[in-house]
């Protein structure tokens, strides 16, 4: 057995059921904050360029992964 896949279902049971209405606005929410994104980026990307913009995503998608990552090794480390 695959090392996360024991942590991943322990997170699951530990968060509870889920709940088809906040699944639902998690989603929408997710589409709104994609579109205000997009039109903030592409009027930056104007400016600026594309390269840099897109640098900057990347930078910012991979800190977030990476907080994701260390909450996750702390947890199962008992850290936290």
């Amino acid at each position: 057995m695959h090392p996360w896949s024991c942590s991943v279902r322990i997170c699951v049971i530990r968060v509870g059921p889920a709940n088809p209405g906040v699944m639902s606005a998690t989603v929408q929410l997710n589409f709104i904050v994609k579109s205000i994104a997009g039109l903030v980026t592409a009027g930056i990307s104007d400016h600026i360029g594309r390269r840099p913009v897109t640098l900057i995503c990347l930078s910012l998608l991979l800190a977030g992964g990476f907080k994701d990552l260390f909450w996750l090794v702390a947890w199962n480390h008992g850290i936290l």
